[in-house]
């Protein structure tokens, strides 16, 4: 197991550090924020190597 090397673990990395808003949200909030990153990811939300 390489989590570095897990692509889905790098991308929750980014939404955990560097793309979420530190604020208190509901189970709601949570999955409408991750679909919203999902859907957005490429445009809005991108990482590079």
């Amino acid at each position: 197991y390489s989590p570095e090397l897990n692509r889905i673990e790098m991308v929750w990395k980014q939404m955990k550090y560097y793309w979420r808003d530190f604020q208190v949200m509901t189970a709601d909030k949570i999955e409408q924020w991750v679909e919203r990153v999902s859907n957005q990811f490429g445009k809005e939300y991108m990482f590079t190597f």
